[in-house]
């Protein structure tokens, strides 16, 4: 009977190729013979031996339930055979007793770290689970509860690597198997300094890297193409350049004449770079960047952004590197000529006679930014026509901000302040030559900035 089967498929294989060939009109037709000699095997397949099976966590009393005498006998029926469990040492998350003996690192309390017997006397129907006091991740793929963040602002939660690559399990040298903490910000961000707090037992050497690669390309929908996909608003947002080498760049928006497909075409192609429209950017630059304008920071730059309250961003092209892109909604939202670009400059105006001076940045529907040079004290009000925060950021120097019934607060480079909307006035009492940006939402219709593109 297999004999039979086998030359049977034998025969199916060869009139399968020989009608593929005939099919492909223009070329010439040619026979295929395909030899099937069943006096030998060629490999064998045992399926309760080469088929594998997964063993997956549960709440306490739902094994019970699962597995019910009738249950049982169903998979049996189906030919199941027995299964071998692999420790699972997965401390990321929890820890698994895959034998319920063993014995506990501090036994009295039956807690800390559980080490199993490594004896079978009987087949183990049960093993339980407990959570790890320290987790090695900060993301929990399940319930996204009882993990401890990196970054979270509490010092008594922190990561913690995984005790068996050390020598004494491993044998091999401590440099033969490092351990790291990546730290993805977001997106690019200053950094000045590093502080790390050590637990114990703490790393004997350790090194810090940092990556400043290419910005992947992105984009934000508008408010329409936003609600169209089921967002309550879209993103348009500003760049304000408070440093910028010299030869920094960023890409704002397609080339002239760049077609959505052809665009979608160079992603593809990884040359997506060669379709965007780069600019020269300088210190003191204001960027309109619009809603459904595809746009990358290029290195070289530091930049003070200010957005409209939304969280959608569609990732276009990443350089080749292996992140999810968001093609189909992102090709879908962009637009091939947007309103963005640098803000014309304006120029500063004086407040008062205190040598204080305000420069308008930009303004628009959903933001105005402006910048302040302080030699003296300075009183600030609540925008005029609408409750909204206001937010200082420091580019330059230092200062510290008073308001009623509230303690004063010092503020220097590159940090940034929010004066919720219920404080109405507040003062900066400025250290020589401080420079820093206030933003707000307008209370009144406000038309688009006037923008070129160099």
């Amino acid at each position: 009977m297999k004999r039979r089967w086998l030359c049977t498929a034998a025969v199916v294989f060869a009139l399968q190729l020989s009608l593929t060939t005939e099919a492909l009109g223009g070329e010439r037709p040619f026979n295929v013979s395909a030899i099937v000699s069943a006096d030998h095997p060629v490999n064998r397949c045992v399926p309760t031996q080469a088929l594998g099976a997964g063993i997956d966590g549960h709440d306490k009393g739902e094994c019970a339930r699962m597995f019910t005498d009738r249950n049982t006998a169903e998979m049996l029926s189906a030919g199941l055979g027995p299964l071998t469990y692999r420790l699972r040492t997965e401390l990321g998350c929890e820890v698994w007793h895959w034998n319920p003996r063993g014995t506990w690192s501090d036994p009295v309390h039956k807690c800390g770290y559980w080490t199993s017997d490594d004896s079978l006397s009987e087949p183990i129907n049960l093993s339980y689970g407990y959570r790890l006091p320290r987790r090695g991740n900060t993301i929990d793929q399940a319930n996204d509860d009882g993990y401890s963040r990196i970054a979270d602002g509490d010092e008594k939660s922190f990561w913690k690597s995984n005790p068996y690559l050390d020598s004494h399990f491993t044998g091999d040298s401590e440099d033969a198997h490092p351990q790291w903490v990546i730290i993805d910000l977001g997106g690019r961000k200053p950094v000045n300094a590093i502080r790390i707090r050590w637990a114990a037992p703490y790393a004997k050497q350790y090194k810090v890297e940092s990556w400043e690669g290419e910005d992947p390309m992105h984009l934000h929908p508008d408010d329409d193409d936003a609600r169209a996909i089921g967002q309550p608003w879209g993103k348009t947002e500003c760049w304000y350049a408070a440093h910028a080498d010299a030869g920094a760049q960023i890409g704002l928006g397609l080339k002239p004449g760049v077609t959505r497909a052809e665009f979608e075409r160079s992603i593809r192609e990884n040359r997506a770079e060669d379709l965007l429209n780069w600019i020269d950017v300088f210190a003191g630059d204001m960027i309109y960047v619009a809603g459904g304008t595809v746009h990358t920071l290029g290195p070289g730059s530091i930049i003070v952004e200010t957005q409209q309250q939304s969280d959608t961003t569609f990732r276009l092209y990443d350089y080749g590197r292996p992140r999810e892109l968001h093609l189909e909604h992102g090709m879908r939202v962009i637009k091939e000529r947007a309103a963005s670009g640098k803000v014309k400059v304006q120029p500063a105006s004086k407040l008062d006679q205190n040598g204080n001076r305000r420069q308008a940045l930009v303004s628009s529907g959903y933001f105005v930014v402006e910048k302040f040079e302080l030699q003296s004290e300075q009183t600030f009000h609540r925008p005029a026509g609408k409750n909204s925060a206001q937010i200082l950021v420091a580019t330059e120097g230092g200062c510290t901000l008073q308001a009623a019934d509230c303690e004063p607060v010092s503020f220097g480079k590159g940090d940034a302040i929010v004066v919720p909307a219920c404080i109405s006035e507040f003062r900066v009492q400025p250290q020589p030559g401080v420079k820093f940006l206030k933003s707000y939402v307008p209370g009144e219709r406000v038309p688009e900035p006037e923008i070129r593109i160099d």
